[in-house]
């Protein structure tokens, strides 16, 4: 029983490493042009491992929020988050199709042990070129 109980959860976590990832590298754009919360995501791969840049609404351009890694946690879902001085933001990433992606956006306040109620975001794929501007620190 516990040899196949060892090698289910090898199976399984085989198969999340062989789900093809690399349709997740590019740049993200929230389909609410209005949002004042998460705009962008800038998704990168370094060896195996996914990385996630995420930029919020500011004036005159979007800040960025930082680099962090994209926890794969399923074939199609992913995790990550930020911690700063407004409290901890945690994203739960669902691949809807190869250029969407669902964004489940719970905040936390700093010195809180309740969450907010979880934002959903719309992201769409967006090709790579002169028009898709990401800020660079």
């Amino acid at each position: 029983m516990k040899t196949l109980l060892s090698t289910l959860l090898l199976l399984a976590s085989a198969q999340f490493a062989c789900a093809d990832n690399t349709t997740l590298v590019g740049a993200w754009l929230n389909t609410d042009s209005s949002s004042i919360g998460v705009t962008r995501l800038l998704i990168k791969q370094t060896g195996d491992t996914l990385f996630v840049s995420t930029y919020g609404k500011c004036m005159p351009i979007d800040c960025p929020w930082g680099e962090t890694p994209l926890n794969i946690t399923g074939p199609d879902t992913f995790q990550f988050g930020y911690v700063n001085s407004r409290g901890l933001s945690n994203f739960t990433v669902q691949r809807i199709a190869d250029d969407k992606l669902e964004l489940q956006l719970t905040k936390q306040l700093p010195g809180s042990t309740n969450s907010a109620p979880a934002q959903i975001i719309h992201m769409q794929k967006v090709p790579a070129g002169p028009n898709v501007y990401i800020r660079v620190n």
